[in-house]
């Protein structure tokens, strides 16, 4: 098990996206996603892209993540 976290695709390579939140960036291999575009949302863990998502949720994700990193 692990933990999703939420990406905004910065740049698309073949099957490898740049992907960042909170100022970092990550690349992550998005083989399972069909109609990737730059600033799509992704949901990833352990380096793969496993869905896209809306802005909306994405940033929920992200809020949510955020508030708990403050406990």
């Amino acid at each position: 098990m692990g933990i999703t976290i939420p990406l905004k695709v910065i740049e698309i390579k073949g099957n490898e996206a740049v992907g960042e939140i909170n100022g970092m960036r990550k690349n992550v291999r998005i083989d399972f996603i069909d109609s990737l575009e730059e600033g799509d949302y992704i949901l990833i863990n352990s380096g793969v892209a496993l869905n896209k998502v809306s802005k909306k949720d994405a940033l929920e994700i992200k809020e949510y993540m955020d508030s708990m990193s403050k406990l």
